[in-house]
């Protein structure tokens, strides 16, 4: 059972500098569990962390909004990024994402891999993925995207795509990219 990091009250509006310090010198085994999170400048932010859950959460309305650099083995469920600067995953491995919206917020990944994109829908949002590998995008709805999920040019060349659905939005902005190594399967669909 990981221990539990709570932050008390329904709102938070700017996180302390104290508060970030914190977590980042300490983020090795640790949940934190949250209704609200409102952040306007301050990110939630992880450095060199490993065995980290985030789990119900919302942040909205934000600049930065949830970044990961150098982290291994986090999941984070349940959650909500709503008009949020794209949470960035960069250089992190065995990163989780399942049962989370995405509104006007698409996640970058860079650097990464063995990361998991499960059970979410995203809202006029895009999935980037840049020098990027061995990434599984599984049951996910994209609704109303103009990008899609974007491959820059030779990423992720072991991308495991199955279930996704495509509504009124592009699959993939490169194209010439979903060649290759790609396993691309049930997908494209676009209604």
């Amino acid at each position: 059972m990981l221990p539990q990091f709570q932050l008390k009250g329904n709102y938070l509006r700017q996180m302390p500098q104290a508060l970030l310090l914190r977590l980042q010198q300490r983020a090795h085994l640790f949940q934190i569990h949250h209704k609200f999170l409102f952040l306007y400048y301050a990110p939630l932010e992880y450095k060199n962390c490993s065995h980290v859950s985030i789990t119900d959460i919302a942040i909205q309305t934000t600049y930065r909004g949830l970044r990961l650099a150098n982290c291994l083995n986090v999941s984070i469920t349940n959650s909500s990024f709503d008009c949020v600067d794209s949470p960035s995953i960069i250089s992190s491995r065995n990163i989780t994402i399942s049962n989370s919206e995405f509104i006007y917020s698409s996640p970058n990944y860079e650097n990464s891999t063995d990361c998991i994109i499960s059970y979410s829908e995203f809202f006029r949002s895009s999935i980037y993925l840049r020098s990027s590998d061995a990434n599984l995008i599984s049951h996910n709805l994209l609704n109303q995207t103009q990008t899609g999920i974007y491959l820059e040019t030779s990423s992720d060349n072991n991308l495991v795509l199955s279930n996704t659905i495509f509504y009124f939005s592009a699959c993939f902005y490169n194209s010439s990219d979903c060649v290759g190594n790609q396993w691309i399967n049930n997908t494209c669909t676009q209604i």
